[in-house]
């Protein structure tokens, strides 16, 4: 203020009233100028109240319908949803909630209208799902489903976190009816012509009388088997073993049946259909190792899951006549003892998968073979993946590799002589390299596969931590085996489609086209003709192109045998096959709720669909969902304050003004 004063009072002509005016303009501007300087710190709290969370989860799924529930479910969610009338229970639950409503199938979604038609309830994924999206704060789950699940893990053992309480609210008849189901039939996919295969079915039953009925397998109408299933009181499942004669080649199809009982009033779960392929030659492998390495068991256990191939371990001083016996070779990081192991695959011009890393002798293996060669380093490199968009030999499907763990190898790159197609290069840092990582080499009419890094266990584990499931990762191991086993000439047409599907399963088929130097063309029109083999019907549909390969969604044909061609209209080019969709509707095996599992998932916050409000009650009396009052202190930096600034311009515009005005300027 001094100097404000000062700079106005000292020798001025100003009247007193002018003086005082201009001192005090000037002392405010300065001391907003140091506050702003100074940049002191306030406190600022807001109070706020903060809800529940309340989630209605609703079972959309067609065991619903099948029940004949779907208008009680309904009714429920419109119940919950009526809150217009003030002073309502509802209304009151609207004040201490925060509601909200998902429908679940195979995953949680928004609810917006219930269907009850999808083929498949995945109750544990829908609990996972909604602790994810309220991952803070309290929250009451209402699961309204019928309990019965068909796929995923047994959700009466999900355990919710802390602050989440479950309530189930089940939907149907809580009357217990005596049905027959065939849980589960347990066979494999394939089998060897003239042997016979073992059939495991799990028949299980609700109800608590003694029972007796007669289980068969028929083909044609023909009855192969039969056993008489006798259950005693309480007794809820059974398993009777069968051996099947597999006499012919192809693919072969049976029906299991139950005789239903007197009283039963759902017979669609006693028949289900299932088939095998009957083959009459097996696959097989040879892993050449010397060393001992986590890949040679990961080769095993990729490759066996196809049951038509076999592995076999051996050491480089293999008999030459035993590895003749083998359809294909796998040489695990090689060194000078497999000069006579190289030797006699080139002398039988045989295919073989060469797969080197951070112990592979390259100056050995340069000279045993001349498909690619390496410089000689004593360094080794940690190598990420990166896809070829070029790679055209077969479809990679819904392999990536972009979050992969490194492979291990040596510095440098593999220089390639053979015809190649490259599938994956390597990446170092955020390097990407034109050195070959996976490469697919033809050379003097055999066929290998060069793999330059070790490590491929930890891709199997990484691809099961990202989906859940090896068949991923499996089944690009299978591209692999496939490409080197044949010895076929490659086709240029090739359709890629599974013989059989099973009930809800999706019916895909794959095909790639490649024009004339092998080299996949993505720009042509492939069509399919499918020919319904019992109504005659015609079905014609055209290929989508999928990255490197066309693709075509089936999941909506009727169940029943098909046969098929698929071509290229404008190359005259065609490929015929035939597959069986085998029916089963695993949402209509269930006439009762799984009260039991719906009770133990809820510790026993159990209700029916009857006692919605005495469920809302006990949400409403629950002192631990009562709204809590919450304050949030902030420090505010008085440089941020909007107001002090606009303040400061005003002073000091209403001092320019005034001193303009009295002609100080």
């Amino acid at each position: 203020m001094g100097f404000a004063a000062f700079q106005y009072a000292y020798r001025s002509e100003l009247s007193a009233s002018k003086r005082w005016t201009f001192a005090g303009l000037r002392f405010l501007s300065v001391l907003g100028l140091l506050l702003l300087l100074i940049d002191p710190k306030l406190e600022q709290v807001s109070y706020y109240t903060e809800k529940a969370q309340l989630a209605l989860l609703v079972d959309n799924t067609a065991s619903i319908a099948f029940l004949e529930q779907e208008e009680a479910v309904k009714e429920v969610v419109a119940h919950f949803r009526e809150t217009d009338a003030v002073g309502t229970a509802l209304d009151a639950l609207e004040e201490q909630f925060d509601l909200n409503y998902y429908s679940f199938s195979g995953q949680l979604q928004g609810l917006d209208t219930l269907g009850f038609s999808a083929k498949g309830t995945r109750i544990a994924q829908a609990l996972k799902d909604v602790e994810g999206i309220h991952n803070r704060g309290r929250l009451a789950s209402l699961l309204l489903s019928d309990g019965n699940q068909t796929y995923g893990e047994d959700y009466s053992y999900f355990r919710p976190r802390q602050d989440h309480e479950l309530f189930t609210v089940m939907v149907g008849d809580t009357m217990l009816k005596q049905d027959l189901t065939i849980s589960r039939i347990n066979l494999n996919k394939y089998a060897y012509i003239n042997n016979t295969f073992p059939v495991e079915a799990i028949i299980s039953r609700s109800g608590d009388e003694p029972i007796t009925s007669t289980v068969r397998i028929l083909s044609s109408n023909q009855t192969l088997a039969r056993q008489t299933v006798r259950f005693g009181a309480g007794e809820q499942s059974r398993i009777l073993n069968f051996e099947l004669p597999a006499s012919r080649v192809g693919l072969q199809r049976y029906t299991l049946s139950i005789d239903p009982l007197d009283q039963e009033s759902n017979t669609q779960n006693n028949s289900r259909r299932f088939a095998i392929e009957v083959i009459d030659q097996k696959s097989k492998i040879v892993i050449i190792a010397n060393q001992l390495h986590p890949d040679l068991g990961l080769w095993k256990k990729s490759i066996e899951r196809n049951e038509l191939r076999e592995v076999s371990y051996a050491k480089p001083d293999i008999n030459p006549q035993e590895l003749e016996s083998f359809d294909l070779v796998i040489l695990f990081q090689p060194d000078a003892q497999f000069e006579s192991v190289y030797r006699s695959l080139d002398e039988r011009n045989a295919n073989r998968i060469t797969h080197a890393g951070d112990a592979t002798s390259w100056g050995v293996l340069n000279s045993m073979q001349n498909s690619f060669n390496k410089p000689v380093t004593n360094q080794t490199d940690e190598v990420l993946a990166v896809v070829n968009p070029g790679f055209s030999s077969f479809d990679l499907g819904d392999f990536e590799v972009n979050d992969l763990p490194p492979l291990s190898t040596t510095f440098g790159g593999a220089v390639l002589t053979a015809k190649t197609d490259i599938m994956l290069y390597q990446r170092i840092g955020n390097v990407v390299t034109d050195q070959p990582l996976i490469a697919l080499l033809e050379q003097q009419g055999h066929k290998e596969i060069l793999i330059d890094g070790v490590g491929l266990w930890k891709w199997r584990a990484q691809q099961f931590v990202n989906t859940g499931s090896f068949d991923v990762f499996d089944d690009f191991i299978s591209s692999l085996i496939q490409f080197t086993a044949s010895s076929e000439r490659r086709n240029r047409l090739e359709v890629d489609f599974e013989p059989f599907y099973y009930g809800s399963q999706d019916v895909i088929i794959s095909a790639q086209y490649f024009d004339k130097n092998y080299q996949f063309d993505g720009g042509e029109r492939v069509v399919i003709q499918l020919t319904h083999e019992e109504t005659g019907k015609v079905t014609n549909s055209v290929f989508l192109r999928s990255g490197n390969a066309y693709r075509l969604d089936l999941s909506n044909l009727d169940p029943g045998a098909y046969r098929f061609r698929v071509s290229v209209p404008n190359q005259n080019l065609s490929s015929d096959g035939s597959f069986t969709i085998i029916p089963f509707q695993v949402e209509e095996q269930f006439i009762n709720p799984d009260r039991e599992r719906l009770e133990r998932l809820s510790q026993g916050r159990l209700y029916t669909t009857g006692q919605i409000d005495a469920l809302i009650e006990d949400l409403l009396d629950d002192p631990k969902y009562l709204p809590v009052q919450k304050s949030r202190e902030n420090i505010v930096s008085l440089i941020s304050w909007e107001v002090l600034l606009i303040l400061l311009i005003l002073l000091l515009s209403a001092e320019w003004f005034l001193r303009k005005y009295n002609g100080l300027i």
